[in-house]
């Protein structure tokens, strides 16, 4: 890959530097074919401007304090696939070294046809900019991300996520059918899949509502591999209460995201459709009472709250706009708030335990033609808490 993007760089007339030190001839070959320039590695750092790292992941970092170490002022771009956190401990090194250090990540295969691969850049805007131009009417298209270190890797990590497991997926997927006579089967239905699985994310609602019923399943899915002599990581990795959990989570998040009205799939106002499922302890996610949705499935590591106020918006009185309804409530420390139509009714998360009639006076006190409802006004509900 390192030598097919130089190669686009040579073709805009710049001149490119490599250090052919500890690389094999095959590495030599390509190097020559592209038009690149050998040069010490002192060399390169001294007369280059700009440097890209392309190579193995698990050298990124040894290579970029490399540089550091060598005191390397100029531009300095990872393109490596590396998480986010580890292109910080880069970016720190290096800026601390006084370079300038863009985050970037290369999709599609070594430019040389077409569709072109693309250079996705993250980092300051003129730094950006003056890499791009390098790549301008090449195979190799520069896409600005934005000024934040660290999103290049994050949506190579995000896309590897899908296209590494999903391969690897459909290759026990074909093991095993090929050892029990079924492969001719799976290809039929296989064909019936549909192929935006990662393009198209408006059935990921629906993935969230059936999540928490795929334990057993990847349990026994698990076991067949293993009868087989097949890995079975992958299976028992599904299996495992994270997975639910946090698809669950996320599935609430997006329906009850501050000013959008849930959707009908969520029913979040029917409290008595909700019921304690577990204590949720997962590395990396809130702990706290999980709760399970039997309206929709849905399952969350956050405790999710009902406020009803009656007498809202009715026959022309009591006027409060949702929108400032949701200003009071965020106001009050609670997140994910969402509103019901103009009906008052309001669905937010805390990690604080019930308020039970807290945020009636601050809304009254908002707007004045809002008075608590009589016997404790805002009556906040924690879904879940029984099945009445």
């Amino acid at each position: 890959m390192g030598a097919a993007i130089a190669a686009q760089v040579t073709t805009n007339g710049h001149t490119v530097l490599w250090c052919p030190d500890g690389r094999s001839n095959t590495s030599r070959h390509r190097a020559t074919d592209a038009g690149l320039d050998p040069a010490s590695f002192g060399k390169l750092l001294a007369d280059s401007e700009i440097v890209l790292s392309i190579c193995p992941p698990a050298v990124a970092e040894e290579i970029a304090t490399t540089v550091a170490e060598a005191g390397y002022r100029g531009i300095y771009v990872d393109a490596n696939a590396i998480s986010p956190a580890r292109m910080h401990r880069v970016t720190t090194r290096l800026t601390e070294a006084g370079a300038t250090v863009l985050d970037g990540c290369i999709f599609g295969p070594p430019p040389g046809g077409l569709p072109p691969a693309r250079f996705y850049l993250a980092g300051a805007e003129s730094a950006s900019r003056r890499v791009a131009d390098l790549f301008t009417g090449t195979l190799a298209q520069p896409v600005l991300l934005g000024e934040q270190s660290g999103q290049a890797s994050a949506l190579k990590m995000a896309f590897a996520s899908f296209q590494g497991t999903s391969r690897t997926a459909a290759a026990l997927a074909h093991a095993l059918a090929d050892d029990h006579g079924i492969t001719e089967a799976l290809l039929r239905e296989a064909h019936r899949m549909s192929s935006d699985i990662l393009a198209n994310r408006d059935y990921l609602p629906g993935v969230a509502d059936r999540a928490w019923r795929w334990a057993p399943e990847m349990r026994e899915v698990a076991s067949t591999l293993t009868a087989r002599q097949l890995p079975s990581d992958l299976a028992t990795a599904t299996a495992t209460a994270e997975v639910p959990a946090t698809l669950g989570r996320r599935h609430n998040r997006s329906h009850h995201r501050p000013g959008n009205r849930p959707s009908a799939s969520a029913r979040p106002l029917r409290t008595t459709s909700w019921s304690h499922v577990a204590v949720l302890t997962a590395r990396g996610l809130p702990h706290g009472v999980m709760w399970q949705c039997r309206g929709c499935g849905s399952i969350g590591g956050v405790p999710i709250h009902v406020a009803l106020l009656r007498g809202i918006n009715v026959g022309g009185r009591n006027r409060v706009a949702m929108a400032d309804l949701r200003e009071v409530v965020t106001s009050l420390g609670h997140t994910d708030v969402a509103t019901y139509i103009q009906s008052g009714k309001v669905v937010f998360t805390s990690k604080e335990a019930d308020k039970g009639a807290g945020c009636g006076p601050r809304a009254g006190n908002r707007r004045d033609a809002h008075r608590p409802a009589p016997g404790g006004g805002a009556v906040t509900e924690r879904a879940g808490a029984s099945d009445r």
